[in-house]
């Protein structure tokens, strides 16, 4: 089943009361052209039928928000949650789901000593200690990670590597992926 949009309602919504308005128009008209006693009292008589239900409507709209709010407060009174509905995991459920991705990053590739292959250019500038490295990573250039991975300023996990003869310090561990 298709859900309507909020153009379509709003409109919906409009047409609504342009119909109301219209009805009233021709209702007051009916009234001010009425000649006779008969045709004033059966046009007062439309009138007021129109304005109590019109009202009629007002209060039941009210009644409606009414009894939604009241069970709103009877649902965070009782503790049942009011919000979107929410996934209960059961033990070990969680990770069973592919594709959630677990707390904390870990970079087996950028351990102490591994050989690593670089997927990606980095730049002197992208790399923590700009000003202390003389050249940037090419793309698939093969590294040897010399220290332990820290935090930058950046808030990135950061290793040390050596590139050839060249030590390049502050390299992203995401960009490192294991030698295969």
């Amino acid at each position: 089943m298709a859900r309507n949009s909020k153009a379509l309602l709003a409109k919906a919504r409009e047409d609504k009361q342009r119909r109301l308005r219209l009805e009233l128009e021709t209702l007051q008209k009916a009234s001010e052209a009425a000649e006779s006693d008969e045709e004033r009292d059966a046009a007062q008589d439309a009138l007021t039928e129109y304005y109590t239900a019109r009202e009629n409507e007002e209060s039941q709209k009210g009644q409606i928000k009414d009894a939604r709010q009241a069970a709103r407060q009877a649902k965070r009174e009782a503790g049942i949650s009011v919000s979107k509905r929410r996934i209960q995991w059961t033990d070990g459920g969680r990770g069973l789901v592919p594709g959630i991705s677990k707390r904390g990053k870990e970079f087996f590739a950028a351990a102490e000593g591994n050989l690593v292959k670089c997927n990606r250019e980095i730049g002197r500038w992208e790399t923590a200690n700009p000003y202390d490295n003389v050249r940037g990573i090419k793309k698939g250039e093969i590294l040897m990670v010399i220290g332990e991975h820290y935090m930058s300023d950046s808030k990135k996990e950061v290793v040390d590597v050596m590139v050839g003869p060249d030590i390049v310090k502050g390299v992203p561990a995401g960009a490192l992926r294991p030698l295969e």
